[in-house]
């Protein structure tokens, strides 16, 4: 991509002609056309500086975004004039903006795209900045997922190295929006929702970002006279297709938790789906042989007597944080820094979502060896 600049002076009159008294010399104008990369030729000339100004002495720099700032002197007084330019054939200069008195301006454009001019003023050297550069967008925040009728809350910290912020301005796919660098809306309608955030400077720089929201039916409530009429409950989460690969486990070598952190050829891996984000909780329970004598269970190794039945412990408990989707937990094999004893043993897995609804326990049998 190219753009080249020239100044335009008007037609010298013949030599001999007759020549009007006292006509004032034209203006000379700075122009710029463009060419795009592998154009054989450049477009038309379009005028930049003020035609009542004398200027001359252009000075145009691409910045790596591919825009362009150009600086140039006018008369009557010797004044730097500024404008920048976007990327794109169908960009134009902007609003040209006079910073002072300058003479010999030397104009520098930095990695980021703003630019830096300096120059002397009665013998002293001067130096500014140009913002030529959007705010960045830090801290967006917008959620994954909503309930239709419900405020869903957006937020983001919009920051500018040079320059004051403009206000930021939501779009929130619906036809709705908002200002400020924190905002609140309700959809009525169910669907993928794409939000849209733009942070500008004063100078107009700006810049738009777009995350997409899924916005979900809400429940629905039986009211009086309706089947379980009532306070209405929200859907309970669901957690489905768990299995553990392998069932037999040989317990880790380190390790304290339930949870392990890596894999390795022991332990086991515990997969399964879930209907919505939230924590599974996970606990261990150890099945032993026992002996029943009237209401007490006790351990066969404690009782001599009664019928035969089982006797449940529960060993060790963790939970973590999960999203809704296919979801992969290594376990170790062991618990409070130990490994397990051999034996068998009962998994059980519960969900618990934004809303605290929990899912129905999920129980997985596996056996320690060692």
């Amino acid at each position: 991509m190219r753009a080249g600049t020239s100044a335009q002076a008007g037609a010298a009159p013949r030599a001999g002609a007759a020549q009007p008294a006292a006509a004032p010399p034209p203006p000379r104008r700075v122009q710029t056309a463009f060419a795009a990369a592998g154009a054989a030729s450049f477009g038309g000339a379009v005028d930049v500086s003020d035609p009542s100004h004398y200027s001359d002495h252009p000075h145009l720099t691409a910045n790596p975004r591919g825009g362009f700032v150009m600086e140039f002197n006018a008369e009557p007084e010797t004044l730097a004039e500024l404008t920048t330019r976007g990327p794109g054939p169908d960009s134009r200069f902007g609003p040209v903006r006079t910073l002072v008195t300058a003479y010999n301006p030397q104009l520098a454009v930095g990695p980021d795209g703003d630019a830096t001019i300096a120059w002397t003023r009665d013998r002293v050297p001067y130096i500014a900045d140009a913002d030529a550069t959007a705010p960045t967008a830090d801290g967006l925040q917008v959620p994954e997922r909503a309930f239709a009728g419900e405020p869903v809350t957006v937020s983001v910290l919009p920051h500018d190295r040079l320059s004051p912020l403009a206000p930021t301005a939501w779009e929130f796919g619906d036809g709705a929006g908002a200002s400020g660098d924190t905002a609140s809306h309700a959809y009525a309608e169910p669907g993928l929702k794409r939000v849209t955030v733009t942070v500008a400077d004063v100078l107009g720089n700006g810049a738009s970002f777009t995350r997409t929201i899924a916005i979900v039916a809400p429940p629905v409530e039986p009211g009086r006279g309706q089947p379980g009429g009532g306070r209405a409950r929200r859907p309970a989460p669901r957690i489905t297709r768990a299995s553990l690969s392998p069932r037999r486990v040989r317990p880790a070598h380190r390790g304290g938790l339930l949870i392990a952190r890596r894999a390795g050829r022991t332990g086991t891996r515990l997969r399964f789906r879930t209907s919505d984000p939230g924590t599974v909780a996970l606990t261990l329970v150890r099945v032993l042989p026992g002996r029943r004598t009237g209401r007490a269970h006790r351990c066969s190794t404690r009782a001599r007597s009664g019928r035969r039945c089982t006797v449940t412990r529960t060993i060790a408990r963790d939970s973590k944080r999960v999203r809704a989707g296919v979801v992969t937990l290594l376990l170790s094999g062991r618990a409070k820094g130990h490994p397990l004893p051999r034996g068998d043993y009962r998994l059980q897995l519960r969900l618990t979502n934004a809303a605290r609804a929990r899912s129905a326990v999920v129980t997985l049998r596996l056996k320690v060896t060692r």
